[in-house]
């Protein structure tokens, strides 16, 4: 198990979660993460409803940033040169 000791802050939302989830697993072993965070949001305080719908947007890309424009060139360019070189060309 590694030591929390030099953790600063109060962690993402995912790793709270992980962190009620295994201190609880001798009651509620048979559940799943998924499952375990759902019971939370039906029945859990407040804070634990909110760390679940933070947890949820996460996964869900709320804190993802947009590609640039730079970004969805290249991997144009990269994807349209990708396809040129697998052609056969002819004569071969």
């Amino acid at each position: 198990m590694m030591s929390t000791d030099h953790v600063v802050g109060t962690g993402t939302p995912a790793s709270r979660l992980k962190a009620l989830y295994h201190a609880s697993m001798t009651e509620k072993s048979h559940l799943r993460l998924k499952a375990f965070a759902r019971s939370l949001a039906k029945d859990g305080t407040d804070e634990q409803k909110q760390l679940v719908q933070d947890w949820q947007a996460n996964k869900h890309g709320a804190l993802d940033q947009p590609r640039s424009d730079a970004n969805i060139a290249l991997a144009s360019t990269c994807s349209s040169t990708t396809k040129t070189g697998r052609r056969k060309k002819r004569g071969q």
